[in-house]
């Protein structure tokens, strides 16, 4: 059961995820930087490396509050599909995980695979929001040092905010240049 389970799972999940561009191609590969699908690896390999420790643990599957935590997931999709929310189309996916772990295994295995389930949260892209306010001061100090490095290499150089003037050309420090995401990449990184 639990093997045949296991094997349909995914093909489900392909079958409803895909629309949301989880892809190569997809919206997600677009707005991300590219660790995602790292993170998404690491924590099935953790995932498939605990699964023999997950059966070995398996109580009485818990029907109920798997079957709460896949009408969470249902809805969750939903509700992101309506909204055209990527986020909570990706965080229906991890709690669908969630809910066959419990439907399967029960409560003990959902306790056992915690981190690699809480781990694929690094793999759901920042909100945009966020982004502009965090990356915000990083641009800054960025576009200060960098002036000031160029001041001491004896360049002639203005700064108005983030724009930086050398001569006749302009340089921008955009989010990419205030290092969020490699920052989000090294915490994901410092947790294994």
């Amino acid at each position: 059961m639990f093997r045949a389970c296991c094997g349909c799972w995914p093909g489900s999940s392909q079958c409803m995820h895909r629309p949301c561009g989880t892809g190569p191609n997809g919206v997600w590969a677009a707005e991300t930087q590219g660790h995602e699908l790292l993170i998404l690896l690491v924590s099935l390999y953790l995932l498939f490396r605990m699964r023999r420790t997950l059966v070995d643990l398996a109580t009485t599957p818990s029907g109920r509050l798997g079957g709460a935590a896949v009408g969470l997931a249902l809805a969750l999709y939903v509700v992101g599909r309506i909204e055209q929310s990527l986020r909570m189309e990706l965080l229906s996916l991890l709690v669908m995980l969630a809910a066959v772990l419990l439907c399967l295994l029960g409560r003990s295995a959902l306790r056992a695979a915690w981190f690699p389930l809480a781990f694929m949260l690094f793999a759901l892209p920042l909100p945009y929001e966020l982004v502009l306010a965090v990356t915000g001061p990083l641009k800054q100090a960025v576009s200060v040092v960098a002036a000031q490095l160029l001041v001491w290499f004896g360049f002639p150089v203005g700064r108005s905010g983030v724009v930086i003037t050398i001569g006749q050309y302009q340089l921008l420090v955009v989010e990419a240049c205030a290092g969020l995401q490699t920052m989000f990449t090294l915490e994901a990184m410092g947790l294994l």
